[in-house]
C-alpha cells in the first residue's frame, strides 16, 4: 500500500445495489481528493474515522467533497442513497470506466468487479421493457410493493406502452406459495392483454445488466433496479416507486435516478 495516501474502505453490508451506491459516495470523496485512494475491504483492520450517512449527506449537500487534514484513513459504514448522488451521473459513469480493476463487497463479502458492473455480458438477452420485482425478505419486511400496485400501474401504462416492444420480468425465481401466486397475478395482467412476457431469474449481475440495457425500466423497491437506472445509457424513462421516506432512513432519499423519471403511487 501507498503509505503516503490515506484509504478509503467500504463496509459490506447488504446487497449488491447497496454496495454500489456506498461505492458511489466513496467515487465523490476519491475524484475531489488526491491524498485519498480505494482500498476495498479494511481486512489488516487499519485504524479508520467513520464516515457515516449523516455526515455524508452535509458533505454532498453543501458540495463540499474536499477534506483536508486528513489523519485517519476513512471508513464507509452506511448506505447512501441520496438524491444527490444522481447529480454526479455522468462522472460517476465515467470514474468507473477509468477504474474497472476496483472491487466492490456486498455482504457476506461477495466480490464484484466493476469492469463487470458496467460491461454487459456476452449473449446477454435484450428487452425494450423490463419491469423488476423484489420480494423474499423484503415480504417478511413488509417492504415489498403490493400486488395491486404493480398492476395499477401497468393499466395506467395501457397495453399501447408495450405495443412492438419485447419485455420480460426481472426478478429472483420465486420459491414460496406467495411469492409464487404474486409473479401469477402480474402474469396474468399481461395474458389477459395478450402481451408477451419472458421471466428471467439469473445470477445477479446478468439480471442487473437486462435491467441497465432496457429502453424503459420499471423499478422496484430494490437499489439494484435504481443502480441499473442510474449506470444505464440506453434507458429513455424510468418509473420509480413513491416510497416514503422514513425519519429512521434519512440515508434513502433518491427517487429520480435519471431525469426521465416517472414516480407510481405504492
Amino acid at each position: 500500500m501507498n503509505v503516503y495516501k490515506k484509504h478509503i474502505f467500504a463496509e459490506p453490508k447488504g446487497r449488491l445495489g447497496n454496495a454500489l451506491f456506498r461505492y458511489f459516495a466513496i467515487v465523490l470523496l476519491l475524484r475531489y481528493n488526491t491524498h485519498l485512494t480505494y482500498g476495498g475491504i479494511n481486512i489488516h483492520r487499519q485504524k479508520v474515522m467513520l464516515l457515516g450517512d449523516n455526515l455524508y449527506k452535509d458533505i454532498i449537500s453543501n458540495n463540499c467533497f474536499e477534506l483536508t487534514n486528513i489523519d485517519n484513513n476513512l471508513l464507509f459504514n452506511g448506505y447512501y442513497q441520496l438524491q444527490e448522488i444522481a447529480n454526479y451521473r455522468d462522472k460517476l459513469k465515467l470514474f468507473l470506466q477509468d477504474n474497472q480493476e476496483h472491487i466492490i463487497y456486498n455482504y457476506p463479502h461477495e466480490e464484484f468487479k466493476i469492469g463487470d458492473i458496467i460491461n454487459k455480458p456476452v449473449n446477454l438477452s435484450r428487452y425494450d421493457i423490463v419491469l423488476h420485482i423484489r420480494l423474499e425478505d423484503f415480504v417478511n419486511n413488509q417492504e415489498f410493493i403490493n400486488c395491486e400496485c404493480i398492476i395499477n400501474l401497468l393499466n395506467n401504462l395501457t397495453t399501447d406502452f408495450f405495443t412492438n416492444n419485447n419485455t420480460a420480468i426481472v426478478l429472483n425465481k420465486p420459491k414460496t406459495s406467495f411469492e409464487l401466486n404474486y409473479i401469477e397475478q402480474i402474469k396474468t395482467w399481461f395474458d389477459t392483454n395478450n402481451i408477451s412476457i419472458n421471466i428471467e431469474s439469473n445470477d445477479i449481475l446478468t439480471d442487473f445488466h437486462i435491467m441497465k440495457e432496457a429502453k424503459k425500466l420499471i423499478c422496484s423497491n430494490s437499489t439494484i433496479s435504481w443502480c441499473a437506472a442510474l449506470l444505464s445509457d440506453n434507458i429513455d424513462i424510468c418509473y420509480m416507486p413513491d416510497y416514503k421516506i422514513r425519519t429512521d432512513r434519512t440515508h434513502q432519499t433518491l427517487k429520480y435516478p435519471i431525469k426521465n423519471t416517472v414516480l407510481y403511487s405504492i
